[in-house]
């Protein structure tokens, strides 16, 4: 068999195109190891607006970022992190940009009394919403202040308001105990403003407070949630040997009796529970993470109507409810998430999260995966013209060779 070779301009082009694939494959190597910047994580969970804010500051700034999320995270170079979250904190953007007592630090002399005065609501609403946004857990919080102007009638002075607004970064209500705290903090702030004057709102409008009491029934309401608490507590304890290290909740509300004859003391021969002169029946839920037998439940109404001293025939009434336990912390504690299996998710990311390691745009940019295309198509025509023309392709081109020089020479002599 006749051994193949190359011609030289064979072995030229694919010397070329062997070089243009490694010269392109080094390039990008050394783009992405080299040049290509190490994003950490600046900011997460931000909402849309808050994102734009930042965004918007950072391009001030002349500071690289991206967008991860659906634009809820905002990643920068992890050696500009430090000076992005100074350069943040200084344009004050998140939160809604809420101004503090920093408004009067510029004050104009000549402004107007009704201008200071709105200016120190605005400075208050925004001390209060940093204060609150600074809590654990806390995504976002709107503060708004009703403070009426002082009259020299004591009749008719009226009282200050307030509705605070709170998202939180797990998405779960607020404990009752956090709820109190934010209440009494705002009152504290503010001159003459009672806690419960103060409504909390989730993010979705739902009440997280009670509702202010009229003075008129405000003894009967406190009476009522004392006798609901003692209530509770012991029906707590009547239970606790019975359940054992099974986790449950006592669910209870206590509402004055309808019955004519309840309400005139025979309650003390059915063994009704009562308040000062109006009897109390209760409603109780049992709540357990693992559904109770039917002795169980026998066992367990019986330990309640003999503890309570409950007549299931006048009124009073007991329940069974299996699902998820979510035991409010004690007033005073500090809310302990991770007994909820879901840590908590701060706006502002703790700690930088850098990308270490092999960079994940080489893996996700489409251009470059069109350019490693490129470079398999032109190794594969390297491949393809590996070998030199056989014999008759060569003799085929020598002919066609001949034919061209003839015509050649037969124009030159014509």
């Amino acid at each position: 068999m006749v051994a193949q070779k190359t011609s030289p301009s064979q072995r030229y082009v694919r010397f070329g195109l062997v070089a243009f694939a490694a010269v392109s494959t080094l390039l990008v190597l050394l783009y992405f190891f080299v040049f290509a910047k190490d994003y950490a994580v600046l900011f997460e969970n931000l909402r849309e607006s808050d994102t734009s804010a930042v965004t918007a500051e950072l391009g001030k700034q002349g500071i690289a970022y991206r967008l991860k999320d659906d634009g809820h995270t905002v990643l920068v170079d992890k050696d500009e992190i430090a000076a992005a979250r100074v350069a943040v904190a200084a344009a004050n953007v998140l939160g809604g940009g809420d101004v503090g007592f920093e408004l009067f630090n510029d004050s104009d002399i000549g402004l107007s009394e009704f201008s200071q005065k709105m200016n120190y609501l605005r400075a208050l609403q925004g001390e209060l919403t940093r204060t609150i946004m600074a809590m654990e857990n806390i995504r976002f919080a709107r503060v708004h202040l009703a403070l009426p102007e002082r009259s020299i009638f004591r009749n008719e002075q009226a009282r200050p308001s307030a509705a605070i607004t709170v998202q939180t970064a797990d998405g779960r209500p607020l404990a009752q105990n956090r709820v109190l705290g934010l209440q009494q903090l705002v009152a504290a702030a503010v001159t003459d403003l009672s806690a419960e004057q103060v409504v909390i709102l989730d993010d979705a409008g739902m009440p997280l407070s009670a509702p202010p009491a009229t003075p008129m029934v405000h003894g009967a309401i406190t009476e009522r949630g004392a006798f609901e608490q003692y209530s509770r507590i012991k029906a707590t304890n009547a239970l606790r040997d019975l359940m054992g290290d099974r986790p449950f909740e006592i669910r209870l509300s206590a509402r004055q009796a309808s019955s004519p004859a309840i309400a005139t003391g025979a309650n003390e021969s059915t063994g009704g529970a009562a308040t000062g002169d109006t009897a109390q029946r209760l409603q109780i839920l049992v709540r357990s993470e693992a559904a109770l037998s039917a002795a169980e439940q026998a066992a367990a109404i019986e330990r309640l109507v003999s503890e309570l001293g409950l007549d299931l025939g006048m009124g009073d009434a007991i329940g069974f409810e299996t699902g998820a336990i979510r035991p409010d912390p004690p007033l005073g504690a500090a809310p302990q998430n991770a007994a909820w299996s879901t840590p908590a998710a701060p706006t502002p990311a703790a700690a930088p999260a850098s990308s270490t390691g092999f960079p994940t745009e080489f893996l996700t940019n489409r251009w470059l995966w069109m350019l490693f295309g490129l470079i398999a198509v032109v190794l594969w025509l390297v491949w393809r013209q590996r070998g030199s023309l056989s014999d008759p392709e060569r003799q085929h081109f020598a002919d066609v060779l001949a034919e061209e020089i003839e015509i050649y020479r037969n124009e030159r002599r014509g």
